[in-house]
């Protein structure tokens, strides 16, 4: 007796629409994504109930005949390939053939179209994935499709749906992504009769992104483009810091796409001016041969495969970094308790002139207080020598004149196997930053040399850092001068002399960047005088 059974074909279906319709979303940006391949230079997006009652595009795109309705709603009909070959080149955003019949079978479907050279248009109707007519009908040029009640059909995906709003933000959020990279289309969208948004073509992405995210933004956006062996990379990234990535969007190929390597290297590049757990806002595109991504990853084309992982992280990462490394003015950058950078007409207690102030003691054995014609002003000195010994670091690497001291007698070290081959792997790169070891035998190192800022540190600890790093792609140098840095920093709970204070000071205000650590970590906090007097109800 067997036990194998073949699936009815409307099971398969369902099962097949279950990988790329997830939710409301999923619809929105299938159909965005066929208007677009469409041609559409205008499309309107309408939405009742957060899609659970109905979910309707318009576009004016290049329309579908007869025919062609006929064969779209059947699995694996597309227009984009023809050949396997046409998979590694892909040049379209829509490839598969399985959104419609995925749709089809989920929902009541109805789609109007009508080519632009055609006289009449047609409708065809859909409820389950079977065919209820096709008909001829008046139309306007372009494609009208409409999904009702979706998941009617399969009560339990519609059961674990989320609230109205829930998906309404999903929506939402993919129908930005998706806007934010098409400027030459004019997007819309409406929920249950009220304009969501109104987008006019646009040839400067940096307007479509402060028109949807606000115009308080169009300042503090930076703009770079980098052309690297076979790819383009354009950034659009604002100053202004986020608890979380909801607004950094990537593109590959003007695909709204995530992906971690791409994350990561904006993240690095611009880690000087991040505190752990913050986020740029803004935007990422990657132009790239299509033969070198593979897009067809996964069902719903939102994760790709980079054939060169690290040329394009390196690639991003060196923009990203490029972007953020020039020296700032002092007098105009200061940051608020929001994190947020501020020019010096939105506050009236920046350090002006960056005078150097004075210094009144120690508090905890962590945070030198000084103060200024302005104001009370806390430095944390970690951080503060922190930055002078990166600073210091570049300088020397970039010269040539990395000092180095050697030991009379070496230091000890025991490491387990994966630190013994991290270490391997990574011996030349200390060597060039001064620090010399030398096995000795089984699975003792011997520290020889080093340069004379890591003579107090715990080297066990530092090389653990180091070493459990081994497979990062942020820049290797730049990871260990940062190490080094902090390692070799003064620590919290070091007690100070005020002549130390006043020196450490004295260096911090030579650097270029004396507000933030290398890893982004806030040096100077300042509370005015005003602020003060407000503290004690004196105003």
């Amino acid at each position: 007796m067997k036990s194998i059974n073949i699936l009815p074909d409307d099971v398969v279906a369902k099962i097949a629409a279950g990988e790329v319709i997830e939710k409301p979303a999923s619809v929105v940006k299938e159909l965005l994504e066929n208007s677009l391949d469409a041609g559409a230079d205008r499309i309107s997006v309408i939405i009742e109930k957060s899609g659970k009652k109905l979910i309707k595009i318009l576009d004016n795109g290049v329309g579908m005949s007869k025919e062609d309705l006929s064969i779209c709603i059947r699995r694996y009909a597309t227009s984009k390939i023809y050949t396997i070959d046409e998979l590694s080149c892909i040049r379209t955003l829509g490839f598969r053939g399985e959104a419609l019949p995925s749709i089809a079978s989920v929902s009541r479907l109805k789609i109007t179209s009508k080519p632009h050279d055609h006289l009449f248009g047609h409708k065809i109707t859909v409820e389950a994935g079977k065919l209820l007519s096709l008909e001829e009908t008046g139309a306007p040029s372009g494609t009208i499709v409409e999904v009702k009640d979706l998941f009617f059909n399969v009560p339990a995906r519609r059961k674990f749906l989320k609230s109205d709003r829930s998906e309404l933000g999903y929506i939402i959020e993919t129908f930005v992504k998706i806007a934010l990279a098409h400027l030459n289309v004019h997007f819309s969208l409406e929920h249950n009769s009220k304009s969501l948004f109104n987008l006019p073509a646009t040839e400067d992405p940096v307007s479509r992104f402060c028109l949807v995210f606000g115009e308080e933004l169009l300042d503090s956006i930076k703009i770079g483009e980098k052309a690297y062996k076979d790819m383009l990379v354009r950034v659009y990234i604002s100053d202004k810091r986020r608890k979380r990535p909801d607004r950094l969007f990537f593109y590959v190929n003007n695909r709204s796409i995530r992906d971690r390597l791409l994350l990561k290297a904006v993240l690095d590049g611009c880690s000087e001016r991040l505190a752990k757990g913050e986020y740029p806002q803004g935007m990422v595109f990657l132009n790239i041969d299509p033969k070198m991504v593979d897009v067809n990853v996964h069902p719903t084309k939102q994760e790709v495969r980079f054939q060169n992982e690290s040329e394009v992280y390196s690639s991003v990462f060196k923009c990203v970094r490029e972007l953020f490394s020039c020296k700032r003015t002092p007098s105009l950058v200061i940051q608020k308790e929001d994190n947020a950078f501020v020019s010096e007409e939105e506050t009236p207690y920046l350090i002006s002139e960056f005078k150097k102030p004075h210094v009144i003691g120690q508090l905890r054995n962590t945070y030198i207080i000084c103060e200024d014609e302005q104001g009370l002003i806390l430095i944390d000195q970690h951080v503060a020598h922190e930055r002078i010994l990166y600073e210091r670091l570049k300088k020397e690497l970039s010269s040539g004149n990395l000092e180095s001291q050697r030991l009379l007698e070496p230091y000890r070290l025991e490491l387990n196997a994966e630190e013994m081959s991290n270490l391997n792997s990574k011996i030349d790169l200390l060597l060039d930053m001064g620090i010399e070891i030398s096995h000795f035998g089984s699975n003792t190192f011997l520290i020889n040399s080093f340069p004379p800022i890591l003579k107090n540190i715990n080297w066990h600890g530092f090389l653990s850092e180091i070493l459990e790093d081994s497979h990062n792609k942020i820049d290797p140098i730049e990871h260990v001068t940062k190490t080094m840095a902090c390692h070799g920093a003064i620590k919290a709970g070091d007690p100070l002399s005020l002549e130390e204070m006043e020196a450490l000071l004295e260096e911090l205000y030579k650097t270029e960047l004396p507000y933030f650590c290398p890893h982004g970590r806030p040096i100077i906090k300042k509370i005015s005088y005003q602020e003060l007097e407000k503290m004690f109800k004196r105003k």
